[in-house]
């Protein structure tokens, strides 16, 4: 039996009420199906085990054999199995596509690339680029005749150099018989249309994906034409001043699959108070209708929103708040500031923060190998491993750990860490001996 045309869109105004949706559709086919039928959640590719782990806690099933969560990549390994290449990881595609710029700047292909072709980071860049490009189904020729179209010689040149860089990779692709998550998403695609049987009798679910590439409609295209059934869970924020933020929008690029797919509320969650003025205004970006202050039963304000015409006037406001709340009794140390762009926020809040004595602390990500300590023991390592070469023994004894061993005050510490680095300058030591190490 063929079924066609039968997708579903339930949403609701919470990704917890998205989620119980598709609960209750598997629930509802889990127990009357086949129990050989296949029950297959799409999910983000982050969050497969997370979702796993949700729904063998909800469904409250004896088992779970026939249901299987897999990610759109996951679902291609899954369905073409050996009939697609050993897919190369991110990193491994960077390299291919650093091969690519390499040998498309030897050839004299690239005309505006190519002083920054070896540049590091380059080939990491492009690989973004790239993925986009191949995600939204657009080939090297397609890029190559808009470039053609475009006036801007600047813009046009960069475009041709992208469509160059974007064929030869393609080619490496093929010649090295590797693939990448784009090509395993391509085949998958193809290999859907002219098998439709294999979706024959699956039902198939997405929950938490807010957004979907051209392969990626084409491979739910056949989805919904050949499986049992195909339901999607999405949320919803239609009617909120901040509804922009909400994926509704992505409703319109179902329907292009289905324009009678069904669209059914469910699973409204009645939020509390202060909660639901965050659900609906918060980065809404102008002054909410009434009220204006969320307030709880017992009379405190549990939420307040503010317009400010810039980053400096939000924040200043937001230095009055903390210093109110302290006058009144608070501590610094109970304070957190949550903000969406920290980098973009940094200097305003060091600014502010510094200028009004606020003690703080921005919680930001470093890499391991920054860091103080981890410096510390590579350093040593370096040391030994070289056998105190002069410049891995100075980058040691400046790491601020070393400094702090010594003894004495930390700026008594660095005067000697200076006079010793002068000292071994001055001689020209190409290795540092152990009399000389023993200064300290």
């Amino acid at each position: 039996m063929w079924y066609a045309n039968n997708m579903k869109i339930l949403t609701s105004n919470t990704s917890h009420g998205a989620f119980k949706a598709i609960v209750e559709e598997i629930n509802s086919r889990f127990d009357a199906s086949n129990p050989f039928d296949e029950h297959i959640v799409l999910a983000p590719d982050r969050f497969t085990a997370f979702v796993e782990r949700a729904l063998l806690s909800s469904l409250k099933k004896g088992s779970a054999f026939g249901i299987e969560v897999a990610s759109f990549v996951r679902l291609a390994g899954k369905i073409l199995g050996k009939n697609v290449n050993k897919c190369l990881t991110p990193e491994g595609s960077v390299m291919l596509i650093a091969e690519a710029i390499t040998a498309s700047n030897e050839e004299g292909a690239l005309r505006f690339f190519g002083k920054v072709a070896k540049k590091d980071g380059f080939a990491n860049e492009l690989y973004a680029a790239l993925t986009s490009l191949r995600n939204g189904g657009i080939d090297p020729n397609g890029l190559k005749e808009k470039a053609e179209t475009i006036e801007d010689k600047t813009l046009k040149s960069k475009l041709e150099d992208i469509a160059t860089i974007y064929a030869k990779y393609l080619d490496l692709l093929e010649e090295k018989d590797h693939s990448d998550s784009s090509t395993r998403l391509e085949k998958l695609a193809i290999y859907l249309k002219e098998n439709p049987d294999v979706l024959r009798g699956k039902h198939f679910y997405c929950t938490d994906i807010y957004e979907f590439s051209a392969l990626e409609l084409d491979i739910l295209k056949s989805i919904n034409e050949h499986a049992a059934s195909f339901t999607i869970a999405i949320t919803s924020g239609k009617g909120n001043p901040n509804e922009r933020i909400y994926p509704d929008s992505l409703i319109n690029k179902l329907r292009t699959i289905d324009s009678k797919c069904e669209i059914k509320a469910k699973n409204e969650d009645n939020l509390e108070a202060p909660f639901e003025c965050i659900s609906k205004n918060l980065f809404a970006y102008k002054a909410p209708a009434v009220p204006v202050k969320n307030v709880s039963e017992d009379g405190e304000e549990k939420v307040v929103l503010r317009v400010a015409k810039n980053r400096y006037d939000e924040v200043l406001s937001l230095v009055v708040d903390i210093n109110r709340k302290v006058r009144e009794g608070a501590r610094y140390k109970d304070i957190e500031v949550f903000v969406g762009d920290l980098n973009g926020y940094q200097a305003e809040l060091k600014s502010a923060f510094v200028r009004y004595g606020i003690p703080f602390f921005l919680d930001q990500k470093e890499l391991l190998i920054e860091q103080a300590k981890a410096r510390y023991l590579l350093s040593a390592l370096s040391v030994v491993g070289t056998n105190y070469r002069t410049d891995e023994v100075l980058d040691f004894v400046k790491n601020p750990l070393f400094i702090k061993k010594l003894g004495e005050s930390e700026d008594a510490n660095k005067e000697k860490v200076f006079i010793f680095e002068n000292y071994v300058l001055k001689y020209g030591f190409a290795r540092i001996s152990d009399a000389e190490f023993k200064y300290f």
